[in-house]
């Protein structure tokens, strides 16, 4: 399935450019909503070819066919509806191991498909107000549907003692429970001051890399204070009040409540401090990049014995990452789980640094490089979860 390209009558601009321009070079361009709704379209016909033969292909087949008539009458109605469709997709075809199966492709399309509405031009003053209220409604939901579903798993029984349980929350943000500990990484929380208060009582931990906005929240960090966790940043950038203090992390080691934390201090340009982790708890061993550009600083992660699970920035030059994790002592046994990140961050970023699932899989400097040897990865949307096992 992965060799063929696609192409159809209505294709747009855009979406013509990522199989024609290098692979090093594409950016989601900016498009008009009708542009982007018959680009949507278009890739939708692809999936159900591509799927053909699969529940997923006789879903798709339906949808789009039920959608051309819905659009037909309410031109702003398709970014609801494909995010309604995605999550049907995910129920049914869960995170798994991108390798050449018929589910892991169909994954690859599912996260392909929520490209379209999270690509919408919002932030142009010459997008008309009902495209930004349509958008903004859609994403909003997505995003709250994720919290919720953070917020579900929070409240389940812990995994056993042989398991990692990773969800993710939002962009690089991470709930990582076993049967002792449960931390936080990098979660931004836009949702009430009770479910971030919810969501960290009974957290030991909750680390930040570095003071972007997209990783971390006033709220979260307060909530996590307030409920007794201990708070690893990386410099004194936050603020700080009379009933919290974080600990204060620039290089070095640290440990608390039975949790090992090695910080690496490098940066995201000047005056930007951020730690790359090394995180030790019951057995497992989880390397969080952040949004480091320090290139040196991170490639000291080969000092240890390999990990477990790798956590970086898809964007961010993964491959320098991946490669000194896979000359870490033991990775000739045993290779890490990586879980590629920030991709569609809306928050934020415009068009152009949504970093779309597309640009994921075509850009040799992330997952298109037939030549670099990836460790086995798995893609993973905000709210859903997986479980390690030893």
């Amino acid at each position: 399935m992965r060799e063929r390209r696609w192409d159809g009558r209505g294709l747009m601009l855009g979406i013509a450019l990522l199989f024609t321009m290098p692979a090093g070079a594409f950016d989601w361009p900016a498009q008009t909503n009708s542009e982007l709704q018959d680009d949507m379209i278009v890739f939708a016909q692809h999936f159900a070819q591509e799927a053909h033969g699969t529940r997923a292909g006789r879903m798709m087949r339906r949808w789009v066919k039920a959608e051309k008539r819905r659009m037909a009458k309410d031109s702003l109605c398709w970014m609801a509806d494909t995010h309604r469709q995605v999550a049907r997709l995910k129920r049914i075809y869960k995170p798994c191991l991108d390798s050449d199966t018929r589910n892991a492709d169909i994954r690859r399309l599912t996260l392909q498909l929520l490209d379209y509405p999270l690509h919408v031009n919002n932030t142009d003053s010459s997008t008309p107000e009902a495209v930004c209220k349509a958008y903004e409604a859609s994403r909003d939901k997505y995003l709250a549907d994720a919290r919720a579903a953070a917020l579900k798993q929070k409240d389940k029984k812990a995994p056993r003692e042989d398991e990692l349980e990773i969800t993710k929350v939002y962009n690089m943000g991470y709930m990582l429970r076993t049967a002792f500990h449960t931390l936080l990484i990098d979660i931004r929380w836009d949702g009430t001051p009770d479910e971030a208060f919810h969501l960290a009582k009974g957290t030991d931990m909750l680390l930040l890399t570095h003071p972007h906005v997209d990783h971390y929240s006033k709220s979260m960090l307060q909530a996590a204070s307030a409920a007794g966790c201990t708070l690893v940043l990386p410099s004194e950038v936050m603020p700080k009040s009379d009933t919290w203090q974080p600990h204060v992390m620039w290089g070095g080691d640290y440990a608390d409540k039975g949790i090992h934390v090695t910080a690496f201090p490098g940066n995201q340009g000047e005056n930007i401090p951020n730690n790359v982790y090394v995180l030790e708890v019951d057995g497992w061993r989880i390397i969080d990049q952040g949004d480091n550009y320090d290139r040196e600083q991170e490639v000291r992660v080969k000092e240890f014995p390999v990990a477990d699970l790798i956590i970086a920035a898809s964007w961010n030059k993964i491959q320098n990452i991946l490669a000194a994790a896979m000359e870490a002592p033991g990775s000739d046994t045993k290779m890490p789980l990586f879980i590629p990140s920030h991709e569609n961050e809306v928050t934020q970023h415009g068009i152009r640094n949504r970093e779309s699932c597309h640009e994921l899989f075509a850009r040799e400097d992330r997952l298109g490089n037939s030549a670099f040897h990836y460790p086995p990865y798995m893609l993973m949307d905000i709210g859903e979860t997986i479980v390690m096992k030893k």
